[in-house]
């Protein structure tokens, strides 16, 4: 998808619901990144791609990281499936971060992978 047309998406995505503090971009992207790379590169590959198919592609599928910080962080706390996905690593696991973690880890999933 084209820069322009993905950011024109992204902003009508966003605007309901920044305006409902949905997003709270706290959290530091570099203890972020330093945490998808022990954590989640495993299955989700260092460029975001998802390493053959063992998870989401977050760079096709960015549009998952518009959901709210309490939606992702409880997919986080909780682990995910995706009804009608298949992924070779099956269902993310549960990651037992704190809370400013899984903020840190947000912060960087956004800006990493939302270009």
């Amino acid at each position: 998808m084209a820069g322009a047309m993905k950011k024109a998406i992204l902003a009508g995505l966003l605007a309901g619901a920044c305006s409902s503090q949905a997003h709270s971009f706290q959290g530091d992207p570099d203890r972020g990144r330093e945490l998808y790379m022990q954590r989640c590169s495993v299955c989700h590959g260092v460029d975001g791609r998802g390493n053959d198919g063992m998870a989401v592609d977050f760079r096709e599928e960015w549009y998952r990281l518009t959901r709210s910080d309490e939606e992702l962080m409880d997919s986080l706390r909780n682990g995910l499936s995706t009804p009608g996905r298949y992924y070779t690593a099956g269902a993310m696991p549960p990651q037992m971060l704190d809370r400013e973690e899984m903020f840190d880890v947000l912060s960087y999933l956004r800006s990493a992978f939302m270009d």
